[in-house]
C-alpha cells in the first residue's frame, strides 16, 4: 500500500507546474523508523517423512513419464528443481561418474559437482537422447513435476525432498553435518570459505549412494 501511495504523489509531482524542493512524503528513505516494522511468517516446504520415501519412490519407479523419471532423480540427489528439471546431456561425466552443473542455475551461482549414484546412472542411461536436455526436449516444467507428485497421492512438494533428506541425516546420524550441508549445496560461510576449500566430493559420493540405497529398497536402516 505504501509503494501505491509514493507511485500516486510522485505522479502529481511530475505534473506542471514542477514543485521545486519537493519530497515525497511516502518515500521510506524520509520515513525512516517511524513506521513499525513487519515480521513475515517463515513459511517452510511441505515434505514427506523420509520412511515414506522409499514407497514413494516406488511409485515413480513403475510411472514411464518424463516427470516421473526427474522426480526420481530429484529425490535421491536432493537438487533445486530450477537445477535438475533443465539438465543437459552436456553436464553429466558419466566416466567420473559426475552431474556437473553450471553457475548458472545453482542458487549461490556457483559450479556444482555432483556425485552419480548406481541407480541415478541407470536411470539417466534409460532415457533416449531426444535434444540436447535429459528428462524431455527443453526441460521439464515446474508444473509438469508438480501434477506428477499429485498424482502420486504423497504429500510434500519438490524442494521438501531436500527437507526428508535432512531428517533422514539426522535420525540415522552416519555423517557430519557439514558434509550433509555439501551434499545440499549450502553456501559455506566465510569462516568456512577460508579453511575447508575441498568440497569432498568422494566422501560426498558414499553420502548419496547410502541415500539412494534407502530409495530403493537396496539398503535397510
Amino acid at each position: 500500500m505504501l509503494d501505491r501511495i509514493k507511485w500516486v504523489l510522485n505522479d502529481w509531482r511530475d505534473l506542471p507546474p514542477r514543485t521545486k524542493g519537493y519530497e515525497n512524503p511516502a518515500d521510506k528513505s524520509i520515513l525512516g523508523t517511524q513506521l513499525p516494522s513487519v515480521k513475515k511468517e517463515i513459511k517452510h516446504h511441505e515434505s514427506l517423512h523420509y520412511r515414506e520415501c522409499p514407497a514413494l519412490f516406488e511409485w515413480l519407479k513403475a510411472e514411464t513419464s518424463p516427470s516421473s523419471k526427474t522426480l526420481m532423480f530429484l529425490m535421491i540427489h536432493v537438487g533445486r528443481v530450477k537445477e535438475v528439471a533443465k539438465m543437459r546431456w552436456e553436464e553429466l561425466d558419466f566416466e567420473r561418474g559426475f552431474w556437473i552443473c553450471p553457475a548458472s542455475r545453482m542458487k549461490n551461482g556457483k559450479e556444482f559437482h555432483e556425485p552419480l549414484t548406481r541407480q541415478s546412472i541407470e536411470i539417466l542411461r534409460s532415457l533416449p537422447k531426444l535434444d540436447d536436455y535429459v528428462w524431455k526436449e527443453k526441460g521439464v516444467s515446474g508444473t509438469a513435476l508438480k501434477k506428477c507428485q499429485e498424482k502420486s497421492g504423497f504429500i510434500g512438494t519438490r524442494h521438501g525432498y531436500r527437507a526428508s533428506f535432512g531428517v533422514f541425516s539426522e535420525e540415522v546420524p552416519r555423517f557430519d553435518n557439514n558434509l550433509i550441508g555439501l551434499c545440499m549445496s549450502h553456501t559455506k560461510s566465510q569462516l568456512e570459505q577460508a579453511y575447508q576449500r575441498s568440497d569432498l566430493r568422494e566422501r560426498r559420493r558414499e553420502v548419496m549412494q547410502t541415500w539412494a540405497d534407502y530409495l530403493s529398497g537396496s539398503a535397510a536402516l
